[in-house]
């Protein structure tokens, strides 16, 4: 399968975390990954990158749309996976353990990525609320959530 996502937010340390654990995970899985990063605008501008996961021939690609802290409120995408504290049911919160929460959902819907890397530097970093919300969204992904994966899923076959 091929994966284009897109992803935004602004506490930056977790966010290249989660970005370089996402990539490492995917390239050790043989995705052949390309990332691009957007200028930002302004010092205030959350940070954007678009990240390509290549794992197939066929030019079918499945979007998903990373949005750690609400920014795309109110955004329609018909044909795209969006994974956001308020599709996960819950809110950005100031320690930033909801990021890990929306990469734990990445690694739920992309079934080929092994956590393995994400759970050992968690561990290594002594991270238990971040550990404990990445197994989280591991284990159950909101009904929402459930229901756009089987849709996009639905239209690729």
């Amino acid at each position: 399968m091929n994966y284009r996502i897109f992803l935004n937010g602004y506490r930056f340390s977790t966010y290249d975390d989660c970005i370089k654990l996402l990539i490492y995970s995917a390239e050790q899985s043989d995705y052949i990954v390309d990332i691009e990063g957007f200028e930002k605008t302004t010092p205030y501008s959350p940070a954007k990158n678009y990240i390509l996961l290549k794992g197939s021939s066929k030019e079918i690609y499945s979007d998903i749309i990373i949005d750690f802290d609400n920014l795309l409120i109110n955004a329609n995408y018909d044909k795209a996976i969006t994974i956001s504290p308020s599709t996960l049911e819950t809110s950005p919160l100031p320690d930033a353990v909801h990021y890990w929460m929306s990469i734990g959902a990445v690694f739920k819907i992309i079934s080929d990525l092994s956590p393995a890397y994400v759970t050992g530097y968690l561990l290594e970093k002594n991270m238990k609320k971040e550990l404990e919300a990445f197994n989280l969204s591991l284990s159950r992904l909101p009904f929402a959530v459930q229901i756009a994966v089987n849709e996009l899923m639905t239209d690729i076959e």
